[in-house]
């Protein structure tokens, strides 16, 4: 099929009316050669039956009269001259009746031999010198007796009328046959344009979505079954677009917010610096607090960085076998004096285990978690850091028993500029990055990160990494 002309054409109408049309045009094509055949196998085999029955009844009419032949029979014969021609011969070879004209219109030779044949009656094809057809036959007959006979019978029958009726019906079939062509390239292309009808529908609606109606969706039950699949596809696409362009919109907007209070705190400061002359102490405390400022955009500045750069499927991950519980309390010794201001306690259960992961991201996730759990536990409370495995993955849950999460706040912990208690996380100089940051270090270790909170007695974080490294893996 890769070779085929038509498999270049870029029109699928015109390539549907090809196929439609050298389809059609073939089952014409082999049924009217088939119904020719036929029609010219039984003509032939009607010419033959007749040939027969003539030589029969001059077989007849010779046992009759015990070879005697009157001129009844042969008037009788020889009223026939137009559409048959018989001679009948002796052993001899002498002629004792013939069709006026016969010799004329044929030889003794032309007539089939008898003896080579083996059967009674042998037939032949021929045409005469004037161009008109005919089937020619021969036959034997021995009258027994006292006086014993021999026979040769030679008749010729004119078929003219039967090739004129073979000839007007090839005529017709070729008539036909090109009148077939036409019609079914016309219903080939009428057919393909109807069958693509619902694609050019599809086109229309794809084309009246804009980003005003991403949320629109195409009712799979108004299109035939095999666009089904493509409707749902498309229908998905639009779900995911929508899905993104959602939170486009809202990191945006979120984004926006987050830079508009410090550069708004760094304007209002140096206006109120500038609006008259300072001391240098006055000054100094001003260039401090935009300091600060520069910090907290800063920071943010880098997460979002690191949000970017996680994003990027290409990112590589420097992969690194660690002792898990040697790195677990080296972060844990990191955060014991936030842990000692607030009078808690951080414990660690987790069995000898060796883990292939980014150490400088592991350090990273685990330290967001731990933050997080001394940062809305009560004082004196405990945070635990539990480990624990299975064939194929690690598990590290740090648990607190803080206030808890709302429900409803769940499903989305993790996005972007997401933060449950605004005021409260702004006060303690939160921006809602560290767990998408934290899922976003999962995802680049082929792992995950779970959540469970019971309001009023605290919050689980699981941190599920595979037991091996994706190179690991592979080799």
């Amino acid at each position: 099929m890769k070779g085929l002309p038509f498999r270049r054409i870029n029109s699928i109408v015109l390539q549907l009316t090809l196929l439609y049309t050298i389809s059609a045009f073939t089952i014409l094509l082999f049924s009217s050669v088939y119904l020719y055949n036929v029609l010219v196998d039984d003509l032939n085999n009607t010419d033959i039956s007749l040939i027969r029955n003539e030589i029969r009844l001059i077989k007849q009419a010779l046992s009759h009269t015990q070879g005697q032949i009157t001129l009844d029979a042969q008037s009788n014969a020889s009223t026939a001259r137009k559409p048959y021609y018989i001679r009948v011969m002796d052993a001899n070879g002498n002629t004792l009746l013939e069709t006026p004209d016969m010799s004329l219109e044929f030889n003794r030779s032309d007539f089939p031999d008898i003896s080579a044949s083996g059967i009674n009656t042998s037939t032949k094809m021929v045409t005469n010198v004037d161009g008109y057809h005919y089937i020619l036959g021969i036959d034997t007959l021995n009258i027994t007796g006292t006086n014993p006979k021999h026979y040769q019978i030679q008749v010729a029958v004119n078929t003219e009328h039967h090739h004129y009726l073979i000839f007007k019906y090839r005529l017709r079939l070729a008539i036909i046959l090109g009148i077939g062509i036409i019609i079914s390239a016309l219903l080939g292309a009428l057919i393909a344009r109807r069958g693509l009808k619902p694609l050019h529908r599809m086109a229309e609606t794809i084309g009246r979505i804009s980003i005003s109606q991403l949320h629109a969706r195409m009712d799979s039950h108004d299109w035939p079954k095999e666009l089904t699949e493509l409707v749902g596809a498309f229908n998905n696409m639009l779900e995911r677009l929508e899905r993104s362009f959602n939170q486009l919109k809202q990191f945006s907007a979120d984004l926006a917010h987050e830079l508009r209070t410090p550069i708004h705190h760094l304007v209002v400061e140096t206006e109120i610096s500038l609006s008259r002359g300072r001391t240098l102490e006055e000054y100094r405390e001003t260039l401090e607090s935009n300091l600060e400022e520069y910090g907290t955009l800063t920071s943010l500045i880098d997460r979002l960085l690191f949000l970017a750069r996680a994003e990027n499927p290409q990112t590589a991950i420097n992969y690194v076998d660690i002792e898990v519980s040697e790195e677990l309390a080296a972060i844990i010794e990191f955060h014991e004096a936030v842990a000692e201001e607030k009078n808690m306690t951080i414990t660690l259960h987790c069995p000898p285990l060796t883990l292939a992961v980014d150490n400088v991201l592991f350090q990273r996730a685990v330290n967001n978690l731990l933050s997080n759990a001394l940062k809305y536990s009560r004082p004196n409370d405990t945070v635990t850091v539990d480990v624990s495995t299975d064939e194929q993955k690690v598990y590290i849950a740090i648990k607190d028993s803080g206030p808890g999460i709302a429900e409803e706040h769940l499903s989305r912990l993790f996005d972007r500029f997401y933060r449950v208690d605004f005021a409260r996380t702004k006060k303690e100089g939160g921006h809602g990055l560290g767990l998408a940051i934290v899922k976003s270090i999962m995802e680049l270790h082929q792992g995950t990160v779970t959540v469970t909170s019971i309001v009023g007695k605290g919050t689980i974080f699981t941190l599920i990494f595979p037991k091996f490294s994706p190179k690991e893996t592979s080799s």
